[in-house]
């Protein structure tokens, strides 16, 4: 046997075996990085109102405004920055309603547990629903803002959701924003526990054509100088910016 050709043989042994372990450890870390999803990824549906003018940060306050995605994973959140007095989101997953989630008043840049427990080898669909409109009304001090998706490692996200092919628009005041329709005689009226734009007769109509539905509301605001016009701001992307 020629001691060069063994020599070299254990060295060779030497360098593989290394680049084995290297190699391993570099896929475990990959498998637990988590899977996200910016505002700007065509693979999100908006309906509604949103600015855009910051892609990866629009914001958004009309009610009944919805984000849409597709993906496969048992868990999904979301990161938002709050109005500055909160704001109720609606979770719908596979198209039953889940949850509503409740954005802690100016909390900025916040991660929430939009659903878990799902299969990770299915396909599902996510909405989210603002029920509650600017009742801030002043500034920029209402609107809430988007900040991306986040799945668990392994996740994937599908393309964005179809849109129905009717398309219904309503301009309104408290009885379309939801105004308390959470609420009852003894709960008072606090809009941002008990407003819930998803109860709303827009929302049956809209349901019951699955139709989309964009909505303009106020409450306490009209269309005659009986109240305060709403047409200046229903032109508006956010009413009170």
């Amino acid at each position: 046997v020629n001691p060069r050709m063994e020599f070299r043989g254990v060295v060779l042994c030497v360098l593989l075996s290394p680049l084995g372990v290297l190699s391993a450890g570099i896929r475990s870390t990959e498998s637990s990085v988590s899977v996200s999803l910016k505002p700007s990824s065509p693979q999100i549906l908006y309906t509604g109102r949103f600015d855009h003018s910051s892609p990866d940060a629009p914001t958004f306050s009309w009610s009944s405004t919805q984000i849409s995605v597709t993906f496969t994973g048992s868990a999904l959140s979301g990161t938002f920055t709050a109005p500055s007095d909160g704001a109720r989101f609606l979770i719908e997953v596979d198209g039953t309603q889940t949850q509503i989630i409740k954005l802690a008043s100016g909390a900025s840049s916040t991660a929430y547990s939009l659903a878990s427990g799902l299969s990770s080898t299915k396909e599902h669909t996510l909405s989210i629903r603002k029920i509650t409109e600017d009742n801030q009304q002043r500034n920029k001090k209402g609107q809430a803002t988007f900040h991306g998706f986040s799945l668990p490692a392994g996740g994937l996200f599908g393309s964005a959701p179809s849109r129905p092919s009717r398309r219904l628009e309503f301009v309104g005041d408290s009885d379309t924003a939801g105004w308390c329709a959470d609420g009852s005689s003894r709960t008072g009226d606090a809009p941002d526990k008990y407003e819930d734009s998803h109860q709303t007769w827009a929302q049956k109509i809209a349901d019951s054509l699955g139709a989309e539905m964009m909505v303009e509301a106020i409450s306490g605001y009209g269309v005659t100088s009986a109240s305060t016009p709403i047409q200046p701001y229903a032109v508006r992307i956010n009413p009170f910016d």
